[in-house]
């Protein structure tokens, strides 16, 4: 349990620390930069590596640490990994999630400031009548935002999650051990969804619902 716990921990670090470099990306890209390194490419680079290499390679092969294999009399068998393919689905896991980041980073919405997107959701209200605006909720208002043109989230998404896909399945391959593995393709279609799934709210919270309430970044 407490390696379990550990992979946790390292998940929560690394999407922590993708969430400050997503900041420190859009003060960048707007002009705020704090030292002649600070460029958006670096603090994009920095957030793949936080995501991709903390909060999930990491995370995997740190939880991975916790399983024990015992054969048919009950020994645990030994497990290694190939360094080789090993390093691969590192490698792999932080160029996709770049990309994904990349693609995701033209969301309609981040990089908006507060004004800007007041007159989206103003634009995008025109056709309701003012009843039925002065009736919504907050919450009816932001999933107006929320929803816009979502195709740039949407595909980054998809290429973070594949990336997911690949950087689990090679870590899978990597291992080494007497035994063979059996698959089951309802479970494996269903991880695919959840990466899927999981990447694209990542990046609709990250760069989409943070843009519109900027000042819970520090939650």
């Amino acid at each position: 349990p407490g390696i379990v716990v550990l992979s946790f921990f390292i998940a929560f670090l690394g999407s922590y620390a993708s969430i400050s470099a997503c900041e420190q990306f859009r003060l960048s890209k707007i002009g705020i930069v704090y030292s002649q390194y600070a460029s958006p490419f670096f603090y994009l680079v920095l957030m793949a590596i936080s995501l991709g290499g903390a909060g999930i390679w990491c995370m995997h092969f740190v939880g991975m640490a916790a399983m024990s294999l015992p054969d048919a009399d009950g020994n645990h068998l030994e497990l290694r990994y190939d360094i080789g393919i090993t390093l691969l689905s590192l490698v792999l896991v932080i160029m996709f999630t770049l990309m994904g980041f990349y693609v995701s980073s033209h969301d309609v919405v981040f990089m908006k400031t507060k004004r800007e997107i007041v007159e989206m959701f103003v634009e995008d209200a025109a056709a309701m009548s003012m009843k039925d605006v002065q009736k919504m909720k907050t919450f009816q208002m932001v999933m107006i935002i929320g929803t816009r043109a979502p195709q740039h989230l949407l595909l980054g998404g998809l290429i973070t999650g594949s990336g997911v896909v690949v950087m689990h399945y090679l870590g899978m391959a990597a291992m080494r051990f007497q035994g063979h593995i059996v698959w089951n393709a309802g479970v494996i279609s269903a991880s695919v969804i959840i990466a899927f799934v999981a990447s694209v709210a990542a990046f609709w919270i990250l760069l989409r619902l943070l843009s519109i309430y900027p000042d819970q970044e520090r939650l």
